[in-house]
């Protein structure tokens, strides 16, 4: 074969590999996105008949269906037991307790709820049930999933937890004190209107790097629900050291804003961002 003829055979080779691989590339793409997209449908069901079939309806047969076996809890309790001990405490006392979820939202192998628990006794008083005594505690629930299944849990809730409103709480029951841990999760919730989404992420990102500069932060989340049509629900969660930290971080952070001309405030109401900011604790067993 003559020079020529070999070197156009070989460019002709080459562009269509490149062809291929650019078709495959393409087409790839779409299947990406469409498993990610049915993963987080199955992550929400899953997270959904955990509290609305299992919890409520106290199905606990079920949990092995959801629940790995490499679960395990602060105490060293493994598996499908380990976790039903998470919630038996608040149920040994509110045998009618109930959880609702307020919003869920999914992010890779992340579920975070937001989640209301409703208990009501009837308290005894010489003996006689006199009156009803409903107690509610909303907080925060990071899960992490592997496999189709709940392989850890955090628990983030605000002062005073579910079982401390209880003035006969006992020692050895669930509780959040200063003593199981010093840590802060600060969350930060925000409805944005999707014309003001790509303006909001420039923001957000600027102000990630500067907390992440700052004493005391140890990590961050970042959380988003865009299946509404005209909004986007985002949610930020930011683990300090302590709330001194987390206090004296707010300083500097608002320091490093006036730097850069930026209000936080004067920003999320000029784009119509609602926005709730709580601070939790991680609640302990």
């Amino acid at each position: 074969m003559k020079p020529k003829k070999l070197l156009v055979l070989l460019l002709s080779i080459q562009i269509l590999q490149s062809l291929k691989a650019q078709e495959n590339t393409e087409h790839s793409r779409p299947k990406t996105m469409e498993v990610k997209i049915e993963a987080h449908h199955q992550n929400k069901e899953l997270i959904n008949h955990l509290y609305h079939v299992i919890i409520n309806e106290r199905k606990w047969d079920e949990l092995s269906k959801i629940i790995s076996e490499k679960y395990i809890n602060d105490k060293g309790h493994v598996g499908v037991k380990a976790f039903k001990n998470e919630i038996s405490g608040i149920i040994d006392i509110f045998p009618t307790a109930s959880w609702s979820i307020e919003e869920l939202i999914c992010e890779d192998n992340k579920v975070v709820v937001k989640q209301t628990i409703k208990g009501t006794r009837q308290i005894d008083s010489n003996n006689h049930l006199t009156s009803d005594d409903t107690r509610y505690s909303t907080g925060y629930v990071i899960y992490t999933l592997e496999g189709g299944k709940i392989l850890d849990f955090e628990i983030l809730t605000a002062r005073p937890s579910f079982l401390q409103q209880l003035d006969n709480l006992s020692s050895n029951r669930i509780e959040m004190s200063d003593k199981s841990s010093s840590k802060v999760y600060f969350v930060d919730r925000f409805v944005v209107p999707k014309k003001a989404y790509s303006e909001f992420l420039g923001k957000m990102s600027l102000s990630r790097d500067v907390i992440k500069k700052l004493p005391g932060f140890i990590k961050d989340e970042v959380m988003i629900n865009d299946e509404d049509g005209t909004s986007v629900k985002m949610v930020t969660i930011a683990l300090w050291e302590s709330l001194e930290h987390f206090e004296n971080a707010k300083e500097r952070a608002f320091e490093e804003y006036k730097k850069v001309n930026f209000d936080p405030r004067t920003f999320t109401q000029r784009l119509g961002i609602q926005r709730e900011r709580e601070v939790y604790k991680a609640y302990k067993e």
